[in-house]
């Protein structure tokens, strides 16, 4: 492979995104949550620390959902579809079932989730307890990103990561994927925009509320991009030089894990 080769290009999905980057006003209360996550000791020590290097709690409000994922993403990365599959299952129970103590060794994902849950519970109304449950269900059966890419094939954890998904659907190579998955976001971004101008009216008041609830969902996908780029998760410290070049050298193999599992899992870390 030529060092040209080894260099790809990340598309921008956010160019010309009306909603721009902003911090959470409350993004102090990580600390909390941040504790609270850490007496579960769900990772080694090495792990914590690559962990840790995310700089969440300069990018984002730290939340224990925030943390449920990133367990999730670890978690689940070195486990096969089926055993992904008991996964979300252990942690749909717990959401159902927030009272219930976690059977005695479980994943830990389902203790983590009902405890979660208990709190949420507290401050959420029935209806949207509801829709909670089957669109976090929906995210954890769904959730890819094209940030992530080149970090888990680096270390082969890239089965689950939709330019892999793409690369063997389409029978194309990476530059393909890339351009496929960003055509793709391109109409789903369209149809959101032109969702959210065909919006109808339900009173001064209600119509208030549904303009933040949609300024919260478009906020996702500028944030995680954000994040992904900012954070040393993905790119370790260039992730700024890449997010403006586009251009990102492709990682070297660095060895599969797949024999770690739960808290023993391998949390890599992107060097500079």
């Amino acid at each position: 492979m030529s060092k040209l080769d080894q260099i790809f290009y990340i598309p921008d999905t956010v160019a010309n995104w009306p909603w721009p980057r902003t911090i959470n006003p409350h993004y102090e209360e990580k600390a909390e949550t941040d504790a609270w996550l850490r007496s579960f000791q769900p990772f080694t020590s090495a792990s914590q620390c690559a962990f840790d290097n995310c700089n969440l709690e300069e990018l984002r409000i730290g939340c224990d959902l925030m943390h449920i994922f990133f367990l999730v993403d670890e978690y689940t990365d070195v486990e096969s579809a089926p055993v992904v599959r008991e996964m979300v299952d252990v942690m749909t129970d717990a959401l159902r079932n927030p009272h219930k103590p976690r059977p005695i060794g479980e994943v830990l994902l389902g203790e983590v989730v009902r405890q979660f849950w208990e709190r949420a519970i507290e401050i959420a109304t029935p209806t949207s307890q509801a829709h909670f449950i089957e669109s976090f269900v929906v995210y954890i059966e769904s959730v890819v990103d094209i940030l992530s890419y080149n970090r888990e094939q680096s270390t082969g954890d890239h089965r689950h990561n939709i330019i892999t998904v793409v690369i063997h659907q389409l029978n194309t190579d990476l530059e393909g994927a890339f351009t496929w998955t960003a055509q793709y976001i391109e109409e789903l971004k369209s149809k959101f925009l032109a969702g959210i101008k065909d919006l109808p009216s339900f009173g001064p008041a209600h119509d208030q509320e549904l303009e933040k609830y949609f300024a919260g969902i478009a906020m996702w996908p500028r944030a995680q991009n954000s994040w992904g780029f900012e954070g040393k998760r993905y790119f370790g410290s260039r992730g700024l030089e890449y997010q403006k070049t586009r251009r990102v050298p492709l990682l070297p193999k660095v060895g599969y894990h797949a024999q770690k599992r739960g808290k023993e899992v391998v949390v890599t870390m992107i060097e500079s």
